[in-house]
């Protein structure tokens, strides 16, 4: 370590090649750079950095999802020291409900409990995602005057590579187009994948869809949201 008595240009902070300069109580203070460290070969640091690789990529996934991130956005979690944006908080919240390997049952893409629907389709190929819901019904509060279209948010976890040089795992995340509200008959939706995401779809041997329905008003503005069902 060394100090800089005369500055003549300057105060300078960074890194200049392998020289780092920082400015402790007004001196300028010249170090080497710390050597880079590795990847830990720790097998508990590996699951830790999986798990924690997963509920991020995961919530990305989610965050990327205009409507989802709407609701994260307005929603207030019971610590908002340092989950204060939306990817944060679904970050936060969704931890426990992912592994070092895969999303769990109980991982959630809206913040708190929706109203419910029943799916009786609920799947997902290379080519699209098909989903059926059981006449929502008119016991779930939603208000037809206000909400006008719903709207299907779905992500997919892929998982298990067919080559073992593509990455562990990968989310795909797709809206459907609006439609009308209707509470008293099945909604169908179909959401077609792009020829990208069939190439990303079928580079894995496993799928999980997560799906959550939207409500909107007449200026695609969020209502509310439904619970949090998967693929069947």
């Amino acid at each position: 370590m060394a100090t800089i008595e005369k500055q003549v240009l300057g105060k300078i902070r960074g890194k200049v090649g392998d020289v780092l300069f920082r400015i402790v109580n007004g001196k300028a203070i010249v170090t080497s750079c710390p050597a880079k460290k590795g990847p830990s070969t720790d097998p508990a640091a590996i699951i830790r950095n999986n798990h924690f690789s997963i509920a991020v990529k995961l919530a990305h996934a989610i965050n990327y999802l205009f409507p989802l991130k709407h609701f994260w956005k307005n929603f207030t979690i019971s610590s908002e020291t340092g989950y204060r944006s939306p990817l944060n908080k679904i970050v936060k919240e969704n931890y426990s409900h992912v592994t070092d390997t895969t999303v769990l049952a109980t991982a959630s893409l809206v913040p708190d409990i929706g109203f419910e629907v029943t799916p009786t389709t609920a799947a997902i190929s290379n080519t699209a995602i098909n989903v059926t819901l059981a006449a929502i019904g008119i016991d779930k509060g939603i208000d037809t005057a206000v909400e006008t279209q719903v709207q299907l948010a779905a992500v997919a976890f892929l998982k298990s590579p067919v080559l073992d040089t593509e990455k562990p795992v990968a989310f795909l995340h797709k809206l459907s187009d609006p439609a009308p509200v209707n509470l008293l008959n099945p909604l169908t939706f179909e959401i077609t994948l792009d020829n990208v995401e069939k190439q990303r779809f079928d580079m894995y041997t496993s799928s999980k869809g997560l799906f959550a329905l939207v409500t909107l008003d007449a200026n695609d503005v969020p209502v509310r949201y439904s619970n949090t069902f998967m693929s069947v």
